[in-house]
């Protein structure tokens, strides 16, 4: 990895990701009853309160335990596979992925689904830990294309 001198500092964007969104569901449960939603953008964006068994897209509702196990397993896979991360960026999706996976799997655990509330008419309800994990894999994207792309200008070069 690139040593930066705030490399050190990088598991907080981990703790602040958790931190961020257990207070925006702390909110949604505790001021907004379930089901309903407070428009903030007419037509756009709503502040709902959702709860979620399952996962992106309503998938696999209901499996709330599976869905604890199997977040318990990619935590064991990233930790094993940590020092694979070798780039600030991808340190920072990595730790992005992790505070996510741990927001939500903290509503799995306390209250037995994952509770989102940010609504947009089409698209699917969700919250801060998808949110951070979603930039993550957005990061590593990048990362991979510029990747790609330097290494076909070496080739380039080399011909």
């Amino acid at each position: 990895m690139n040593k930066s001198k705030f490399a050190h500092l990088l598991p907080v964007l981990a703790i602040l990701v958790v931190v961020l969104d257990q207070i925006i569901k702390w909110v949604a449960v505790n001021l907004q009853p379930l089901g309903e939603q407070i428009t903030l953008i007419p037509g756009l964006f709503w502040f709902a309160h959702v709860r979620n068994t399952g996962i992106s897209f309503g998938m696999l509702q209901g499996n709330n335990l599976l869905m604890i196990w199997i977040i318990l397993i990619i935590f064991g896979v990233l930790i094993y596979h940590y020092e694979k991360f070798q780039t600030l960026a991808e340190r920072v999706a990595y730790w992005f992925i992790t505070g996510g996976l741990f927001g939500n799997l903290l509503d799995r655990i306390v209250r037995g689904s994952v509770v989102d509330m940010f609504a947009f008419g089409w698209w699917p309800v969700f919250n801060i830990a998808d949110s951070a994990i979603c930039i993550a894999v957005v990061i590593l994207v990048v990362e991979e294309v510029i990747f790609f792309l330097k290494k076909s200008r070496k080739k380039s070069k080399k011909k």
